[in-house]
């Protein structure tokens, strides 16, 4: 293993983290809203965090990406 690639680890395993707590997160917020009775909840607070867990995901993508 490269040492890029091992100094990107701890990185990588940061972001991987972040994704986990947000889409747990996420995931709670539907269950409450359908609970509620108010559908799927994905307006307000639930569509705005989809952003910064698409964001994470693609510079996870980035990084995990071989170098040419």
């Amino acid at each position: 293993m490269s040492d890029e690639k091992v100094s990107q680890k701890p990185l990588m395993v940061g972001i991987s983290l972040a994704i986990l707590v947000l889409s747990a997160r996420l995931l709670y917020l539907v269950d409450q809203s359908l609970r509620d009775g108010e559908g799927m909840g994905l307006s307000g607070d639930g569509a705005i965090e989809t952003i910064p867990i698409l964001i994470l995901l693609l510079s996870l993508i980035h990084i995990s990406e071989p170098t040419r």
